[in-house]
């Protein structure tokens, strides 16, 4: 997966050294070419971002004058939770790096010259785990939508329709199949021996029918007597285990 944007990518830097500040935009312009920087060096600026602005990373250095990379994180992940945060650290904050993953933080780069470089290729990386982060949720609400869409028509369905185990209980049965066996709701149904809810002279065929849908076998099974309360029909069974 790879990171691409519409536009320019648009970084929070928060550093009060000036030199440093160049070298990060300088190595940042080599692997982007559409680069915004909006340049915090003070507390009122860095809150003047947290109430209008909107970002796609931020890169903040952990020891600044007026404050510390962790109470930066702290603050932009309360204001923007999938904003992804790259902190450059010391040699030997090894500690504060762990912390600082522990409140959100999304990758650090040590504050050398010989690592500067690295800096690019951590915030590509930085922004592709976004990224799938996000597709994943969204894929994830997709489901929970189409899985609820899926209940709410099987529980409309006019025949019943049930889920049975390999163990032959019965795990799920729609509102029509609860109606059928006069049961107030289904919790007085799961958990049972679908094979003792049938009436004898059908059990038998049940029974032979379910062990060839255990074995993987496709089956139709159709009652034609009047249901009771311990008859069942309309019965396409799938395996379940």
């Amino acid at each position: 997966m790879t990171y691409e944007t519409s536009g320019p990518l648009n970084i929070l830097l928060v550093d009060d050294n000036p030199d440093d500040r160049f070298l990060v935009i300088r190595e940042l312009g080599r692997e982007f070419s559409a680069l915004h920087v909006t340049e915090i060096t003070e507390q009122e600026g860095f809150n003047q971002a947290l109430e209008n602005g909107s970002f796609d990373l931020i890169i903040t250095d952990y020891q600044l004058c007026w404050s510390d990379g962790l109470a930066i994180l702290r603050a932009a992940k309360s204001k923007w939770p999938h904003c992804p945060v790259v902190m450059f650290t010391g040699t030997g904050s090894e500690e504060i790096a762990v912390e600082a993953m522990k409140s959100g933080l999304d990758d650090y780069v040590l504050k050398s010259p010989q690592h500067y470089g690295w800096l690019p290729s951590r915030v590509r990386s930085a922004l592709e785990q976004i990224l799938h982060k996000q597709k994943l949720l969204k894929t994830e609400e997709a489901l929970r939508k189409s899985d609820s869409l899926l209940h709410a028509i099987i529980e409309a369905e006019p025949e019943c329709v049930k889920i049975i185990g390999a163990d032959g209980k019965l795990r799920y049965m729609n509102a029509t199949g609860v109606a059928m066996l006069e049961a107030d709701s289904p919790k007085e149904l799961l958990g049972r021996n679908l094979s003792a809810l049938i009436l004898p002279e059908y059990r038998q065929a049940f029974l032979t029918l379910h062990e060839e849908v255990i074995k993987g076998e496709m089956a139709r099974w159709n009652l034609k007597s009047p249901v009771s309360r311990v008859a069942i029909t309309g019965s396409r069974p799938t395996p379940c285990h």
